[in-house]
C-alpha cells in the first residue's frame, strides 16, 4: 500500500488501490469475491456503500484487517472508543506522535 497521509482515504479508494495492487482485474477480483462486477465497480466508485459481508470477503481476500477497511468507511471498532473513552489522555499522545495537533 501507499504511505500514509494526513488525509484519511475513503473506503472505496482504499478497495480500488488494494486490487490494483495485487494487479487484478475489476472482474477476477468480483469473481474472488462472490460479487456481482457491476457492484463492485460501483462500490470501488463510491457510488454504493460496501455491506458488511463484502468488508469481511475484501479483508480476507485482500489479507487486510476489517479495522482497517471499517476506520476507512469512518467506522472506530467498538474496543478502541471504550479505550478511549476510559483513557482521554491518549487523543492527545495519539496526536503527538502521529502529527494531528
Amino acid at each position: 500500500m501507499t504511505t500514509h497521509s494526513s488525509e484519511p482515504r475513503p473506503l472505496h479508494d482504499l478497495l480500488r488501490e488494494l486490487r490494483s495492487l495485487r494487479g487484478r482485474s475489476l472482474r477476477e477480483a468480483a469473481r474472488a469475491l462472490d460479487l456481482d462486477p457491476g457492484y463492485l465497480s460501483r462500490v470501488e466508485r463510491g457510488e454504493k456503500p460496501a455491506s458488511p459481508a463484502m468488508i469481511e470477503r475484501a479483508s480476507d481476500y485482500y489479507e487486510i484487517p476489517q479495522e482497517l477497511l471499517a476506520l476507512s468507511r469512518g467506522t472506530v471498532p467498538a474496543d478502541i472508543v471504550e479505550i478511549l473513552q476510559r483513557h482521554p489522555e491518549l487523543l492527545e499522545e495519539l496526536r503527538a506522535r502521529h502529527g494531528r495537533h
